[in-house]
């Protein structure tokens, strides 16, 4: 799910890649990207980035 949001949101396989990488200032990151909250230990974690990227495709998180 997390590839398929970034391929829509971001259908160059660069920008999906920095993305991913860089601090993000949305509240769920904490300034930290989107790799070290998926890589934090939970599998919980994947799947909040999931639902921020589904939101952010519908028009916003929640």
């Amino acid at each position: 799910g997390i590839y398929k949001s970034l391929q829509i949101l971001l259908p160059d396989p660069q920008a999906a890649d920095a993305w991913v990488r860089q601090p993000n200032t949305a509240e769920l990151f904490g300034g930290r990207s989107a790799l070290d909250r998926m890589l934090a230990g939970n599998v919980s974690d994947l799947n909040l980035v999931r639902r921020y990227l589904d939101s952010v495709r519908s028009g916003g998180w929640a």
